[in-house]
């Protein structure tokens, strides 16, 4: 699962191909060299979308799963620590941040609400509602990975399952790009044994 994404300058053309086509769609703006969630927008109309702006442009997910009717994100860390054999860790805690206002599908009233939409710590920790409870993390918008699932499992959800699939896309998606990887490794070895490196 991945939404509809385009990468601009390049594929701004053929984001507006799609845009023509597909008119009632909400989008989301993701300048590049940005951090933090600064620049972030979301809008149903291209002319407010820069052609010569390096920007992720992805199509918005209007029915996402919430939790706590909240949205929020994972933040896994994985280590590889060999590409030729590929050797990769997933470390088993992680970060899960959450927006701070009761999620609605966009409309024209709520798009520019960022405390809806976005789960940025950097912009959310701001708004009247972010509560980060170290003790007590199950109503906290910043919660330990650990404490997210335990929560999932409360409401029945199948987390092992889930957990299984995210290791698979993990491994999936590092063994598409190994072939790459150990070549840019070894000629990596190769410049800095020659002495010129």
């Amino acid at each position: 699962f991945f939404p509809k994404t385009w990468v601009l300058p390049n594929d701004f053309p053929e984001f507006l191909r799609h845009y023509k086509q597909h008119e009632e769609c909400t989008y989301i703006v993701k300048p590049a060299m940005q951090s933090q969630g600064r620049g972030i927008f979301l809008t149903r109309n291209s002319d407010d979308i820069n052609p010569r702006l390096n920007a992720v442009i992805q199509e918005y997910v209007e029915d996402p799963f919430l939790v706590d009717n909240l949205k929020f994100d994972i933040r896994l860390y994985v280590l590889v620590t060999s590409v030729d054999p590929l050797r990769i860790y997933l470390f088993d805690e992680g970060l899960v941040r959450f927006a701070t206002e009761e999620y609605q599908a966009p409309t024209e009233e709520n798009m520019k609400n960022i405390y809806i939409h976005l789960t940025n710590y950097s912009l959310n920790k701001k708004n009247k509602n972010f509560s980060c409870n170290e003790e007590s993390q199950e109503k906290s918008h910043k919660r330990s990975l650990k404490q997210f699932w335990e929560t999932l499992k409360k409401t029945g959800i199948e987390t092992d399952l889930i957990q299984e699939e995210i290791r698979d896309i993990i491994v999936k998606t590092f063994l598409a790009v190994q072939p790459q990887l150990a070549h840019e490794y070894r000629s990596c070895i190769t410049d800095n044994t020659d002495g010129t490196g």
